[in-house]
């Protein structure tokens, strides 16, 4: 048996020409890493205890066709091992930074950066 009714089971989309939006979003996330040890008892090369993100992006019409949008993020990553057996080698901690600023088409059917 077959209880589907496809005349009355429909998805309705409006038309919302009309309507904006505007705003920004922001990303955070972080990680504390116990298991930084291998069953010898060494550090685990490049496993730093602490590492985290935090990305920004934004997006605004300049035109009925285009869009301009703009990326931030900065990636930490805490001291670490380079070397399981050797515990002087470290890698002191670090953050990366990239960004980037675009142009786009409202349909999103092209985009330079």
């Amino acid at each position: 048996m077959d209880f589907f009714n496809s005349a009355q089971f429909a998805f309705i989309t409006s038309n919302a020409g009309g309507s904006e939006t505007q705003g920004a979003e922001l990303q955070l996330g972080g990680v504390e890493t116990d298991a930084r040890q291998n069953l010898d008892g060494n550090t685990r090369p490049n496993a730093p205890k602490w590492s985290g993100f935090v990305a920004a992006d934004y997006e605004r019409p300049i035109s009925a066709t285009l869009v301009l949008g703009i990326t931030a993020n900065m990636q930490f990553k805490g001291s670490m091992a380079l070397i399981a057996t050797d515990p002087a080698a470290k890698q002191s901690a670090y953050e990366t930074y990239d960004a980037n600023v675009r142009i786009a088409t409202a349909d999103g059917k092209w985009q330079l950066a």
